[in-house]
């Protein structure tokens, strides 16, 4: 695992929604399920740093420089996820990855400025970059957007009784 996971996943989400091939959601999911084991097991997103990265199945995850670029990836992934499946599960992966800007990360430190309106560029062992790049600060903004988005969604899914007959039955 290197840099910007969450993109192959995503990738092989879109295709499934214009192809419908159900080989490749399969696969989707089961990259998807792999990564969110690497990366949320201690309640909170913890991407793969780019300092050493992840060369083989069960050895050491870098932990640090972990990337803004990486969590978008994960937002975009998860909401792409929710979208074609109503599973609320990723609902809840999406929203703890976005939480990973506001200082829900390793080192508890957030990443985005509310002063600035800038995101700082990664996590570093000791601290934030706080160089404040382009690259960055569009990955927190598109993130927040897929949020206000899931949001409306969900607003939408509910209101339409999809969710509640769903649950009724399931009762």
């Amino acid at each position: 695992m290197t840099y910007d996971n969450g993109i192959l996943p995503l990738a092989l989400l879109n295709y499934y929604e214009v192809t419908e091939d159900q080989e490749t959601l399969d696969i989707a999911l089961e990259s998807m399920e792999f990564l969110t084991q690497k990366t949320l097991i201690h309640g909170y997103l913890n991407p793969v740093g780019n300092d050493g990265w992840l060369y083989r199945e069960g050895g050491e995850m870098a932990l640090y420089d972990q990337q803004a670029i990486e969590t978008m990836a994960m937002v975009l992934m998860y909401f792409k996820a929710y979208l074609i499946t109503k599973d609320l599960i990723y609902i809840k992966q999406m929203n703890l990855s976005y939480q990973w800007f506001l200082g829900e990360n390793s080192l508890h430190l957030p990443l985005y400025d509310h002063e600035t309106k800038g995101c700082g560029d990664g996590l570093q062992e000791f601290g934030v970059n706080r160089n404040q790049g382009a690259e960055s600060t569009l990955a927190y903004w598109i993130s927040h957007l897929m949020v206000l988005q899931a949001l409306e969604s969900e607003y939408q899914y509910i209101q339409s009784g999809d969710l509640l007959t769903a649950q009724k039955e399931a009762i």
